[in-house]
């Protein structure tokens, strides 16, 4: 959250709007709108006869699993899959009256994957609602935790931890630290087992030797487990759990010759890309972390050089243009988005060390700001590759990996705006300067301009817009980004500014209201939910302060007052009753739309 420090107008509109009093009532109704999509269905763990209940039928789960291999496998290398297949069809088999056993972690695996291949949300994922998801995910928890050591410390529970990991992600089920406190387990655990050494044998040469297979498997989940927590702790603002010099050096092309029984998978290039820079964008990441801002720069720029110069060399052969999207295309939408994600994960440690360097106007740091806009707008672009409303409908033709895209990437798109926002903010200051001094905002470099950048955020927001309500979108979201914006296209008047600040809370707030009817339904159950507590529904903030709260009246059964207006909820102005459901939310004026801010904290890099 700390980029909004750079937004003076627009931090001041959003932590301090609901004393306005113009604005708190549209802030009050995105309040409640916000407490609605925000809520998460309850789960529970289940025991194993529940657990198999829950799993949809062999082809449905067929389709999930091809789903998890065709978007993830081939980026991150968790499984062995075909001893994974081969598991799989033993389990269906065991659930057969008088069938073999099969494997204890199949069936977590198993959960794990279909929690994964039904975060695309496409047709394929029907029967699998967000109760069975979430519970699907305690489940697999509680098997973790009831390993002994023994079986902690193998492979299969490794790998069902490192999924779990990822369907986490996939459903954003934990907070970030959450998953950065997870990803550091997962980790400590791999380097525990010696993941992160190649096995050499011994000088007395009784050292256990591990066959060929063995060590692919051990080299592919260990690099797999790097890259989750490096991906995890540049979200969060956080260290990673390992430097470059804790493990041993590993040239990718080692395992073509490794691989002569052909267990692989065919695509390998978006893994080899990730591997080959892993050590630079470890080393990337952890200066990033205890950055001197002023004297390290120029170390900061070189480290963020060679990331950019990594990542060229490994998307050479697959540039995001027409004819590489064509060559790609006949691989899938899910070999398009593997594309995608490998972009992201090179490309974020660069991000990282530029961003704070982006944000302030010293013509010194001019050579880090042009870096972060042009990777911002690249990160950007991916929106329109994964959009079927622009991208070949013969490939992306749902908004399936859209949907996903966002989930995931989150933070970077919001970041990535930000950027440009600031930018924008600086076009603005110098087109309305009359003085003769040099600026930062002068030396602005000639492939873009303050028209261009504002449409590309403006397309940015209306892509958010249109999730609203939906798996995994967050209204804070593109109510900040959208105030940003409206905030620096003027130098006008501090007025003007505050009107076109609030105009943009009113098309969020238009957004939120007209949303498809299934998802007003979930509002407005959310809303009876809060009104009809049968003694008093208090309304908290992220630290535990109550914000208001409504309660019965004792003489109009039905009528809930607010302790904080003379007003009651189901009361028009005459003091006549109205029914809950024509109700105008807008007139539930205790909420504070403020306090949902007070969770983004202002040293918070991951906003």
């Amino acid at each position: 959250m700390e980029m909004l420090l750079a937004f003076e107008d627009a931090k001041e509109f959003i932590l301090n709007g609901s004393k306005n009093a113009e604005t708190k009532v549209i802030l009050n109704e995105l309040s409640l709108f916000q407490d609605a999509f925000s809520s998460k269905p309850i789960s529970s763990s289940f025991d194993q006869a529940s657990t198999l209940g829950m799993l949809p039928g062999r082809s449905t789960c067929d389709t999930l699993i091809s789903n998890y291999l065709n978007n993830w496998e081939s980026l991150l290398r968790i499984l062995h899959v075909p001893t994974f297949l081969k598991e799989v069809d033993q389990f269906w088999e065991s659930t057969i009256p008088s069938g073999p056993p099969a494997p204890d972690h199949i069936l977590p695996q198993l959960l794990a994957i279909i929690t994964i291949g039904a975060s695309l949300r496409d047709a394929s994922c029907q029967g699998l609602g967000d109760c069975i998801a979430e519970a699907c995910l305690d489940r697999i928890q509680k098997w973790l935790d009831n390993l002994s050591l023994k079986h902690t410390i193998g492979l299969p529970a490794l790998r069902t931890r490192a999924l779990l990991v990822v369907a986490r992600q996939t459903r954003r089920s934990s907070c970030c630290g959450g998953l950065w406190t997870e990803s550091g387990l997962l980790l400590r655990t791999a380097m525990l087992m010696g993941l992160h050494r190649i096995p050499t044998p011994s000088e007395k040469g009784d050292l256990h030797t591990f066959s060929t297979s063995e060590k692919e498997q051990r080299l592919l989940l260990w690099f797999a487990i790097i890259e989750l927590n490096l991906q995890i702790s540049l979200a969060c603002g956080m260290p990673t759990g390992v430097s470059s010099n804790d493990f041993n050096s590993f040239d990718p092309r080692d395992l073509h010759e490794m691989n002569s029984s052909g267990d692989l998978m065919t695509d390998l290039f978006p893994w080899t890309a990730l591997v080959s820079s892993v050590p630079t964008r470890l080393d990337a990441a952890n200066f990033a972390a205890s950055i001197d801002f002023y004297r390290q720069y120029p170390e900061a720029l070189r480290r963020a050089r060679e990331i950019d110069r990594l990542r060229a060399e490994s998307t050479k052969f697959t540039p995001f243009n027409s004819a590489s999207l064509d060559k790609l295309s006949q691989g899938g939408a899910g070999r398009v988005f593997t594309r995608v994600m490998m972009d992201v994960y090179l490309r974020r440690p660069s991000l990282y060390l530029l961003r704070p360097y982006a944000l302030v106007t010293d013509d010194h740091f001019f050579e880090a700001r042009r870096m972060a806009i042009t990777s911002s707008m690249d990160m950007l672009s991916h929106l329109d590759t994964l959009d079927p409303a622009v991208a070949d409908l013969n490939v992306i033709n749902s908004k399936s990996h859209l949907t996903i895209f966002h989930v995931l990437c989150r933070s970077d798109i919001i970041q990535a705006a930000l950027v440009l926002c600031f930018e924008i903010k600086l076009l603005t200051l110098s087109s309305t300067s009359h003085t003769g001094g040099s600026s930062s905002a002068q030396r602005v470099p000639q492939q873009w301009t303050k028209p261009s950048l504002t449409r590309i955020v403006e397309n940015t927001i209306n892509s958010l817009l249109a999730r609203i309500g939906e798996f995994g979108s967050d209204l804070k979201d593109i109510l900040c980004l959208s105030i940003v914006l409206q905030s620096v296209r003027s130098n006008g008047t501090s007025e003007e500014k505050q009107e076109l600040m609030k105009r943009a809370a009113e098309r969020v707030l238009k957004a939120c209201q007209d949303v498809p009817s299934t998802i007003k339904e979930h509002v407005l159950q959310h809303r009876d939910k809060i009104n009809r507590n049968p003694s008093r529904c208090s309304l908290l903030d992220a630290t535990g302060r109550q914000r208001a709260y409504l309660t019965p009246t004792p003489s109009t059964p039905g009528v809930w007052r607010n302790q904080d207006s003379d007003l009651m909820a189901g009361q028009d102005q005459n003091g006549s009753a109205v029914p809950l459901d024509d109700l105008n939310m807008m007139s539930t004026t205790g909420f504070d739309f403020g306090l949902l801010f007070d969770d983004w904290d202002m040293g918070m890099s991951w906003l």
